[in-house]
């Protein structure tokens, strides 16, 4: 799931609302994890013309969540992130509408499972919000309707790399099978 989409930032930021029963639905500990991407919102450089990076809502990613809890005596709770949350970069080093870097190597086991010990991650800081309106996400955020395979395959510049081609542009994800 990735969302939401591209807007002026500094004019209205959307978020998400979305159903999550079916995340809490089982018994036991559970465990939360996000991945920000750059997106829109915090371009480094844009390869095109239009200077998104000179944009005055260009910034760092930020995340504004809460989980409404209703249980089943009727009472509510909510989830909300704060500064006990905890960061680590992970196997994601620049990601945006276009293009992204992965180095799977990078990768941390268990991040987003329950009893994963963060003591060696970061502690959040609280952040300003951007200056835009903040409003529901009235479109549907993106979510998986087919699985592509690639029309290419080819080495990359550098050794080990590889470059996957699928002849036209999409948003989603990549699931591939490695060893070694």
């Amino acid at each position: 799931l990735m969302g939401p989409g591209f807007r002026t930032y500094d004019q209205r930021t959307q978020h998400l609302v979305l159903d999550a029963t079916a995340r809490f639905e089982r018994t036991g500990r559970i465990a939360i994890g996000v991945i920000l991407f750059d997106g829109w919102y915090a371009l480094e450089k844009d390869p095109w013309v239009h200077k998104f990076e000179a944009k005055p809502y260009v910034d760092r990613p930020k995340l504004l969540l809460e989980i409404r809890l209703e249980h089943a005596d009727g009472s509510t709770s909510s989830i909300v992130s704060d500064d006990h949350w905890r960061w680590s970069f992970g196997p994601i080093s620049r990601s945006w509408i276009c293009e992204s870097d992965w180095d799977l190597r990078k990768s941390i086991p268990g991040w987003d499972r329950p009893g994963f010990d963060a003591r060696g991650w970061h502690p959040v800081t609280r952040a300003a919000p951007p200056d835009g309106r903040l409003v529901v996400q009235k479109e549907m955020p993106t979510r998986v309707v087919e699985t592509l395979r690639p029309a290419r395959l080819q080495a990359g510049e550098r050794p080990g790399a590889w470059i996957y081609e699928f002849d036209h542009e999409f948003t989603g994800f990549i699931s591939f099978l490695a060893s070694g």
